[in-house]
């Protein structure tokens, strides 16, 4: 088989694949692009006919949700974005707070099922699962706070 130079018609398909299995942030689009060898004017072009596509806004809100979907925390998602190099939104925080507070209840019955031993064991332990799984010290401490209150009300 010949390998052909990749053009901006097959570079949008790709693309319009990509996008039909997940949200994406341009960022992405823009890396995945350049290593199957599309220059960086080509790229832009390409992002600049799917722009109606694209919405960032979306990109993190499935993202935030689908990470504490994971049990993933704070620590992990901003690591997970910065390795990608997409930067955060602004009003990243509120984002992030209100799916936390949204899910609270959900994330703490997880926690609570996955982590029985680590939580028959005390304190500490269940705070280093939470610790290793990207969660900062306020929302560990929220999801047990949470995990006592389910306990008292069974």
């Amino acid at each position: 088989m010949k390998y052909e130079a990749p053009d901006a018609k097959r570079g949008f398909v790709y693309v319009c694949r990509l996008l039909s299995r997940r949200g994406y942030h341009s960022a992405e689009i823009r890396h995945k692009l350049l290593s199957k060898g599309y220059s960086e004017e080509m790229a832009a072009d390409i992002l600049e006919q799917v722009g109606g596509l694209l919405n960032d806004k979306l990109f993190f809100d499935a993202f935030v949700w689908q990470q504490l979907g994971k049990l993933h925390g704070t620590v992990y998602m901003e690591h997970s974005l910065r390795m990608k190099d997409i930067a955060l939104p602004t009003g990243w925080d509120e984002l992030r707070e209100r799916h936390f507070a949204e899910r609270l209840d959900e994330l703490a019955r997880r926690v609570a099922r996955k982590y029985q031993e680590a939580l028959q064991e005390g304190r500490w332990a269940l705070e280093q699962a939470l610790w290793r799984r990207g969660f900062d010290q306020q929302e560990i401490l929220r999801i047990m706070e949470r995990i006592g209150e389910l306990t008292h009300e069974e």
